[in-house]
C-alpha cells in the first residue's frame, strides 16, 4: 500500500499561489500487519473481555448520570467490542471538549 504525504514549502514559487507536491511514500507489506484477534493479555481472551465490558460499563454509568449537564447514552454495540469505547470517548470529547483553544 502506499500512502499520499503532502508536503508544503516554505515560500510560495509566484507571487499569487504558494507550491505543494505529493510525495508518495512506501509502507510495509499488507502481508506484515498483525492478526490483533490472537493478541490479548496473559489471563487469555476470556479475561479481557470481562475487563474490558467492566470499564465499558463504568464509564458509560458516569458518562449517562442524571446529575451529568451533558448525559451520553452507551454505545449499542456488544460490551466487549472496543469500538464500543471508542464511541463513547468520542461523544464525550464532542460534548466536552472546548475546541476555542
Amino acid at each position: 500500500r502506499h500512502r499520499r504525504i503532502r508536503s508544503k514549502t516554505s515560500a510560495p514559487t509566484s507571487s499569487t499561489a504558494s507550491s505543494s507536491s505529493k510525495t508518495t511514500i512506501e509502507g510495509p507489506s499488507i502481508s506484515t500487519k498483525p492478526d490483533y484477534s490472537s493478541i490479548h493479555g496473559p489471563l487469555g481472551q476470556f479475561v479481557d473481555d470481562i475487563l474490558m465490558s467492566i470499564f465499558r460499563i463504568k464509564l458509560s454509568e458516569r458518562l449517562n448520570r442524571p446529575d451529568n449537564e451533558i448525559r451520553t447514552p452507551d454505545s449499542k454495540l456488544a460490551l466487549n467490542d472496543f469500538a464500543g469505547i471508542v464511541e463513547l470517548t468520542s461523544a464525550m470529547n464532542s460534548q466536552y471538549n472546548n475546541r476555542t483553544q
